[in-house]
Parts: C-alpha cells; structure tokens; sequence
C-alpha cells in the first residue's frame, strides 16, 4: 500500500508536470475533485479543472510548505505560482493574459483508499488570484 502522504505529493508533481494520465491513474474513478468554482466526480473532471489553467499559465509549481497525515487524510499547504501568459477560460468567459506573476497560498485536503487517491478538495483565495492579476477595480481616493 502507498503511503498517502506520497500519493499527494505525487499528484501535486504531476501536474505540475502536466501529466494528466500519470495524475489520473493515482484517482479512484469515482474521485471527488472539489474546488472553490465547483465540484467534479471522476480523473477526466480533475483534468478539465486544471488544464485551462496550465494552457493560461506558465512555470506553475506547487510549493510545499506543510505536508501532514493521519491515516487516510493528508493536508498539503503552500504556494502555487505562476505567470499569466495566456488566455485563462473560464464558465464566465475568457481572461486574456495579463503578463502579471502570481503567488497564491493553497491548501490540498486529499483522502486516499488503499493505492489511490479518492477525494482532492482545493482551497485558495480567489480575491487574491483576481487582484494578483490586476482584475479588480482599484479603491476610489476619498
């Protein structure tokens, strides 16, 4: 059996890789992807989530900073930074690359069962990810 704090850190690799059938071969088929825009059942959802953002980024990494587990939960927090080079699309529409670097704090919940990873929940600030890349309007001088 994996040991489940690996099993995260791997799939943090991989797709920092862009290796969607190495990333999806670690998930149940029935894994939940849960993210701050929704949430997903099965490998191919994961892959749609993020694939956008690795076409509308470049040099994205996971950072690590904290990688904890208790049995079948590991809690992994750190940064994920990136340039935004690219058009980002969205269910709202399309973000046209800005050329402005990002660094978010995130925080990867994941649940695994035997070899596999069964549950990945994304947390981070959308706030800061729009005002990192300049999208938000600018406070009024009194």
């Amino acid at each position: 059996m994996a040991d489940s704090k690996e099993l995260a850190r791997r799939m943090l690799e991989l797709t920092d890789r862009h290796d969607w059938a190495g990333r999806e071969a670690l998930m149940t088929q029935d894994c939940e992807f849960v993210t701050p825009i929704g949430a997903a059942k099965g490998p191919a959802a994961s892959t749609a989530y993020s694939t956008p953002f690795t076409v509308a980024f470049s040099g994205d990494r996971h950072e690590i900073e904290v990688l904890a587990s208790a049995g079948d939960l590991v809690v992994a927090e750190g940064h994920w930074g990136a340039t935004h080079t690219g058009t980002l699309s969205t269910p709202d529409g399309d973000i046209p690359a800005t050329g402005k670097s990002v660094r978010l704090p995130f925080v990867v919940v994941v649940r695994t069962a035997g070899d596999l990873v069964s549950s990945v929940h994304v947390y981070f600030d959308q706030l800061a990810f729009l005002a990192q890349l300049g999208l938000l309007p600018q406070p009024q001088a009194a």
